[in-house]
């Protein structure tokens, strides 16, 4: 290496420094990754003192990035306090790894409040983490009450929870759910089939779809095959521009003899005057050939 002062420079300090002057001038990014660099090359109090604006910015993996730094030189309190931040922001790694902390150190209390926050905030995996740890501590009637609590609020987590732990009321709390959820939706399909309430199935399942829910559609063209009368809804996914609806039409038409129709869908897409669709609100135009999507 050439020295111009008489003094050996590290190889990485012109980089560390382009990146400083970056992030003194409000690089985020620069920022970042001059931790990052500092952090590799062992220089952490370095690392935590360019660090700690990052705990602005609102984002999670830069709390937990601190905390780790924190940590490592010592500074165990600042870094509960990031990690902390993390969790009630929703991290849910953040959570975890808090939780199990405070679990070692004997602040079990803590822990469960601080789940607790997070869960009544509606982030589902820390209401099963809840739920599991009031269950594994014998605190079976409080974890079921706190799932009703999390369900009559709107989480549909809890609402999926409940039909798991009572059967019973299965129907009622996926039906709750199965409007904003497509996981409870499948469980509700599955109770109504196993049941032999297909007709049922099928009526959520299209009011599902007519919403756009793109496994009710797949579900109801796939269950339509069954009496070769699909088209209406394959014409509709095209509209709502489900994936490869299109080209699935124009395979559908093909097999059906009806080749002059599927070369001009893929070409031009659906004809301004083709059936309308199951609800009968939409009209396919200016569809570009074989995009299936908007």
């Amino acid at each position: 290496m050439k020295v111009l002062d008489g003094t050996a420079r590290q190889p990485d300090d012109r980089g560390n420094r382009i990146l400083s002057r970056a992030a003194r001038e409000g690089s985020i990014g620069a920022r970042r990754l001059l931790v990052r660099r500092l952090s590799d090359q062992g220089r952490l109090a370095e690392a935590v003192a360019a660090g700690r604006p990052l705990s602005t910015t609102g984002r999670a993996e830069d709390l937990m990035l601190l905390a780790r730094l924190l940590d490592a030189t010592g500074a165990a309190d600042e870094a509960e306090q990031r990690l902390l931040a993390a969790a009630e922001a929703g991290a849910i790694l953040a959570l975890q790894r808090l939780v199990n902390r405070w679990d070692r150190a004997g602040r079990s209390e803590e822990a469960e409040s601080l789940l607790r926050r997070v869960a009544e905030a509606g982030h589902p995996m820390a209401l099963r983490q809840l739920r599991d740890r009031l269950r594994r501590t014998g605190r079976e009637e409080d974890a079921e009450s706190v799932l009703r609590q999390a369900a009559e609020r709107g989480n549909t987590e809890a609402m999926r929870l409940l039909a798991q732990l009572r059967p019973a009321e299965a129907e009622r709390w996926l039906g709750r759910a199965a409007a904003d959820d497509t996981v409870a939706l499948r469980s509700l399909i599955a109770v109504f089939d196993a049941s032999g309430r297909t007709g049922t199935s099928a009526e959520w399942l299209q009011d599902a779809a007519r919403r756009g829910n793109a496994y009710a559609l797949r579900e109801t063209i796939r269950r339509h095959r069954r009496n070769d009368d699909p088209e209406r809804w394959l014409r509709f996914a095209v509209e709502i521009g489900t994936p490869g609806s299109l080209e699935d039409l124009a395979v559908w038409l093909e097999a059906r003899g009806r080749r002059e129709e599927a070369d001009r869908l893929r070409r031009f897409g659906v004809d301004p005057g083709a059936r309308r669709p199951p609800n009968g609100r939409y009209r396919i135009t200016g569809w570009r050939s074989g995009s299936g999507s908007r």
